[in-house]
């Protein structure tokens, strides 16, 4: 009886300390990043790591399918620039744009990158032509500018001295409230994904080990022939061609290319792009653009597709120019040619096309400065 009293307390102790180490995204990084280096994958107690396949890949246990096999290929090329370096550029991205250099970039003096996740201030300098270019995938689009906009990730170092009046009317965050029916929405994702994070971090801290999951990936790849079906988060396309991120496509999903749009969710994202814009021009930057990376099952699978970015693009209360990617994706006659299998994110491609049309606008503006 004693025995079994002890094992519950050690089992308990065990789960609090899981999920403990489970909560701090520092430490579950520096967990997987010792796994990658310093673990033998051939050994019993080794993490998932698939070398082969992608994010969806890793997610679904499709380890043995090869097809979906598919590693980052991204190429930086230095942009050809004619040497005037007059362009400070402020990108705002996520896991699409974090890996290109400041010399990829035209006529870029200086570079400075953020993320939800890594937010910096800045100080103008009024020498140069301040740009700035707001990236960010599809799936995260409304949520992001649904009432939250990105004051709180790119904010000058100091105050910058604004007529009173102005003060009013560019608050220092954003007031324009997404309709209620979708904010709320919004708020329940938000917390979702806060207990997904958890339990996919304590999945990976108790359970994600080479000896259990070589049972999961033979699971997989029999509901996988058998059953035209993944696992976890990870959807099969109509054609059984491609694996995508399960949300992207998930009827009620509020991060689906196929979930409902009204007018009124379009022109509500719309007025708060509007407010963003006013505001940094404002601020001093001499343009800031805007630019959303289209989900692979918008281009792979455009049947049903809601028309989020083109809505949003073609709506002529719209102030804020746009790095269009989505319509040169759309004619593109092998559109699988654009896409990481078994990834979520674009391949060299894919990411090449955008580059070019970023450059394009940057050349325009050192040209007119």
């Amino acid at each position: 009886m004693v025995g079994k009293k002890i094992l519950a307390y050690i089992c308990v102790l065990v789960g609090v300390v899981a999920l403990g180490i489970s909560s701090v995204p520092g430490i579950m990084h520096k967990i997987w990043d010792w796994n990658n280096k310093h673990v033998d994958r051939s050994s019993w107690w080794c993490k998932h790591n698939n070398m082969g396949g992608g994010d969806l890949v890793k997610l679904s246990y499709l380890d043995d399918v090869k097809k979906f096999w598919e590693l980052k290929d991204y190429v930086f090329p230095r942009a050809q620039d004619d040497g005037k370096k007059n362009i400070n550029l402020y990108l705002y991205g996520d896991s699409y744009t974090e890996d290109i250099p400041d010399s990829s970039f035209a006529n870029v003096h200086e570079y400075h990158y953020s993320t939800k996740l890594k937010p910096q201030t800045y100080v103008l300098d009024t020498g140069m032509r301040n740009i700035l270019v707001i990236e960010i995938t599809e799936r995260l689009a409304l949520e992001s500018f649904s009432g939250t906009g990105i004051y709180g990730v790119l904010q000058p170092k100091e105050p910058v001295e604004v007529p009173e009046v102005t003060k009013q009317a560019v608050p220092a965050a954003p007031v324009v409230a997404a309709p209620a029916a979708r904010r709320k929405a919004y708020n329940l994702v938000s917390k979702t994904n806060y207990s997904q994070i958890i339990n996919t971090n304590l999945e990976y801290v108790l359970f994600d080990y080479r000896c259990i999951n070589q049972v999961r990936q033979y699971k997989a790849d029999m509901n996988y022939g058998l059953f035209h079906h993944a696992s976890g988060d990870v959807a099969i396309s109509d054609n059984g061609q491609y694996i995508f991120y399960k949300p992207t496509v998930a009827t009620g999903s509020p991060y689906s290319s196929y979930a409902p749009l009204t007018d009124a969710d379009i022109s509500n994202t719309v007025s708060i792009l509007n407010e963003i814009y006013d505001h940094y021009k404002k601020q001093g930057f001499a343009e800031v653009y805007f630019s959303i990376i289209p989900n692979a099952s918008t281009i792979l699978q455009p049947v049903n597709y809601n028309g989020l970015i083109p809505r949003l693009y073609a709506n002529r209360a719209l102030k804020m120019p746009v790095i269009d990617i989505y319509s040169i994706y759309a004619k593109n006659p092998n559109p699988a040619s654009l896409y990481r299998m078994g990834d979520t994110h674009w391949n060299n491609s894919g990411m090449q096309i955008w580059m070019g049309l970023v450059n394009n606008e940057l050349r325009k503006q050192s040209a007119s400065r």
